[in-house]
């Protein structure tokens, strides 16, 4: 019992390591912006041509727009204008904005690529399973699945802190190492 629980909690801690160091990275992208300089996204513009019959609702153009020339993304903010339709597809680290016109049937596409560091922060933000989009689910599964991780590693770690009596220093110095860096980082995001 205690070689099985010590692994997984040696497992649960190097599962749940990666994402929580992501997460750790994001959030000082988000609070410390000025360090890193301004991001330049990449932004182009396309247009195309679409059949008035493809053009019901938003969502009909976006499936077009998808199926047909390519795009992908998430369904955000599709609405209804005097002219035709105003949405916006989105992933992660590409965003587009579409504007149709029902008089000349075209779809103006501007497209913005997002650099690594804004890419990180949207995919912080990005949660649950609720999405069209099997990519978006599967983070959505992941970041469940590391949240389990991360409380079985509290449970397993304080079973074993009062199972295992010649290891209470080490963990007493990890947990208090832990405590320190947690609350610098808390001090620092609350003064940023």
């Amino acid at each position: 019992m205690h070689r099985w629980l010590r692994n997984l909690h040696l497992f649960a801690g190097l599962f749940s390591a990666i994402m929580t160091l992501q997460y750790g990275l994001s959030t000082l992208f988000m609070s410390h912006r000025s360090w890193f300089g301004e991001p330049k996204p990449l932004i182009s513009e396309a247009s195309y041509s679409v059949p008035a019959g493809s053009a019901g609702s938003a969502r009909s153009l976006a499936l077009h727009l998808m199926d047909v020339h390519g795009l992908r993304g998430e369904l955000r903010q599709g609405r209804e204008t005097e002219n035709g339709f105003v949405l916006r597809l989105a992933l992660a680290g590409i965003q587009h904005d579409v504007e149709y016109s029902r008089a000349s049937g075209q779809a103006k596409v501007k497209t913005t690529r997002r650099d690594s560091r804004q890419t990180l922060i949207a995919i912080h933000h990005m949660g649950g399973v609720r999405f069209s989009n099997w990519v978006n689910n599967a983070w959505g599964v992941l970041v469940g699945a590391v949240s389990v991780g991360l409380i079985v590693l509290a449970v397993s770690g304080i079973y074993l802190w009062f199972k295992l009596k010649r290891e209470r220093t080490a963990g007493a110095l990890i947990l208090a190492a832990s405590l320190v860096y947690s609350l610098t980082l808390i001090a620092i995001l609350r003064n940023a």
